[in-house]
């Protein structure tokens, strides 16, 4: 069952839900990445698809899908998934998902020590940096796939006080100046506001954005991706928004430097 991102609708509306995940040993990269999907599609497809994977593997939908608890699948209702069978079902759900539900990916993946060693003297902060690129590709999108009213919002999942703060600071920033692509008039056309919010909020749109970090970091830093995930980094690739010009490294999954 898919439903189509890119055809005719009277909804011009969609949202961008974020997640990050920071370097931590053999994994280099601070990723900011997300999914982008029309709200009718979110409401009406893929949030009761998601809810009804839940319902078949912890026969509830109150448990919130964090990538970390999934994996380790020790405490509490995750427990569950050490029933092979159960383990089995979740990921063949999830792998479904990101293959067959209309959604693009798009994130900013930066090597910070790298970065720091090309631009010694740079004080651009890894947030700045990736909120800009973001909201360019995320505008693109805005421009080429959706109608010519089509309009932004942006729902990120709370992390702390500081890191909430900065991405919040330099996304209304950028609305006001502008990126090096976009005026600031062409974005607060475009998009709405940014929404931070907790994790205990069960928002599915970012349960799937968690999702995506961690193979991200792992399939750049060239570390082995882990084994429940299976080919889950192939179709987070697959995703990612081309620019309608078959350009997703310039458009869906920006590595820099």
């Amino acid at each position: 069952m898919k439903s189509h991102l890119f055809n005719p609708s009277t909804c011009n509306s969609y949202t961008l839900f974020l997640d990050e995940i920071l370097p931590s040993g053999p994994l280099k990269y601070f990723c900011l990445a997300g999914i982008i999907v029309r709200d009718d599609i979110y409401q009406e497809i893929l949030v009761p698809r998601v809810n009804q994977l839940k319902q078949e593997v912890f026969g509830t939908t109150d448990v919130i899908l964090h990538e970390k608890d999934i994996l380790k699948a020790r405490t509490g209702i995750y427990s569950v998934l050490q029933d092979s069978q159960k383990k089995e079902k979740y990921w063949d759900g999830v792998r479904e998902i990101f293959s067959e539900y209309d959604f693009k990916v798009v994130g900013v993946a930066i090597d910070v020590e790298e970065l720091k060693k090309l631009y010694v003297r740079s004080r651009k902060d890894k947030y700045e940096v990736a909120m800009k690129l973001l909201l360019e590709n995320y505008v693109n999108f805005l421009d080429r796939c959706g109608h010519e009213d089509a309009k932004g919002s942006i729902i990120a999942e709370a992390r702390n006080n500081y890191q909430d703060s900065e991405i919040n600071r330099y996304y209304y920033a950028l609305k006001h100046s502008g990126t090096l692509f976009y005026a600031g008039f062409h974005l607060r056309t475009r998009l709405n506001d940014l929404e931070i919010v907790e994790k205990n909020k069960n928002v599915i749109g970012l349960q799937i954005a968690d999702m995506i970090p961690n193979p991200l970091n792992r399939y750049l830093s060239k570390h082995p991706q882990r084994m429940e995930t299976g080919n889950l980094i192939n179709l987070i690739l697959d995703k990612a928004y081309d620019g309608c010009v078959n350009r997703p490294d310039r458009f869906g999954i920006k590595v820099i430097p």
